[in-house]
């Protein structure tokens, strides 16, 4: 099973036996992660020097702490091929998943192909995995990316499939209702001669506008209107999540923005705790900062940036 069709399958259901196999150490710790929330926080971990029957044992035992759990177990590779078919052959019940870690390795691989047991591949993917998995995702948003644009992401993201999801979500929740996202956005991202990123500055000071500028970042003059314009972007998104809020219909704002509500609650609570009357000021203000910088107001920025945290909350 590819990475994504089993992001895809936890959704409808869970398995009780789930190996992750391959190299990608993140794909298996956001794999088990990913069941844990689905399933249990109780997480009980054993590797190759425990024995099958320790194994076996917390398998077909009741949890003291809670009723579900979860026992994963590390470099199953390093096992006997019969010890693993033993642990395998525990009781199978709606309260137990057993989760195993391990590298590819020809003298096990089959014992996996169980009805009852999902295989993973945990081996980043191929560059055109990367491009369709992006393409995706953003038509499943009402948005395009352009193939320069893909190219960039895929190459600041390392070529890295956890890397590439997570600066697309960031991409995603700040760009608001631009139907189309560019190189520039994508720009945005590279950060190797910046304190923190347009999107990582954006999302401080959503959350805390008055304590995110204690530490203005250190940013080059050609990308003031990049924060600005994002931070313009995101009380554009308040005010219309504001007004569909007083109808007591935020999901109406949030599916006109195309913006999953879990992702979505730092804006969601910053609309809650701002009037609209503090939304529109900040919104002149920002536009007010657009002219002077264009005037070459050298301290223009960082006084728009304190003006902002001096009027919302």
């Amino acid at each position: 099973m590819k990475w994504w069709q089993f992001k895809n399958q936890i959704k409808k259901e869970l398995k009780p036996v789930y190996v992750f196999i391959g190299k990608s150490e993140k794909l298996k710790e956001t794999g088990l992660k990913l069941i844990s929330e689905r399933f249990s926080n109780e997480i009980i971990k054993f590797n190759y020097e425990n024995s099958p029957s320790e194994i076996l044992n917390e398998l077909n035992s009741n949890s003291l702490f809670s009723k579900k759990k979860i026992v994963l177990v590390k470099e199953g590779e390093k096992f006997k091929k019969n010890d693993l078919k033993q642990i395998l052959e525990f009781h199978k019940s709606s309260d137990v998943i057993l989760v195993i870690f391990c590298d590819w390795k020809r003298e096990i691989v089959d014992i996996f192909n169980q009805k009852d047991i999902e295989k993973v591949d945990c081996f980043e993917p191929f560059a055109d995995e990367i491009r369709r998995f992006i393409f995706e995702k953003t038509f499943s948003l009402g948005k395009k990316i352009d193939e320069d644009a893909t190219s960039l992401l895929i190459s600041i993201s390392n070529g890295s499939l956890s890397e590439v999801e997570k600066n697309l979500d960031k991409i995603l929740l700040f760009c608001g209702d631009e139907k189309s996202i560019n190189t520039d956005m994508i720009l945005s991202l590279s950060t190797s001669s910046y304190e923190e990123n347009v999107f990582d500055f954006v999302e401080k000071f959503i959350k805390n506008p008055k304590q995110s500028v204690s530490k203005i970042p250190h940013i080059e003059k050609k990308e003031y209107f990049n924060y600005l314009g994002m931070l313009r972007k995101q009380i554009e998104s308040a005010l219309i999540l504001k007004g569909f809020s007083q109808e007591k219909q935020v999901y109406k704002g949030l599916e006109k923005l195309r913006l999953k509500e879990k992702k979505a609650q730092p804006l969601i609570r910053f609309a809650e705790r701002n009037s609209f009357e503090k939304l529109e000021e900040s919104f002149k203000i920002i536009n007010l900062g657009f002219f002077r910088i264009m005037q070459g107001n050298e301290n223009a920025f960082s006084e728009t940036i304190f003006k902002l945290s001096s009027v919302l909350d």
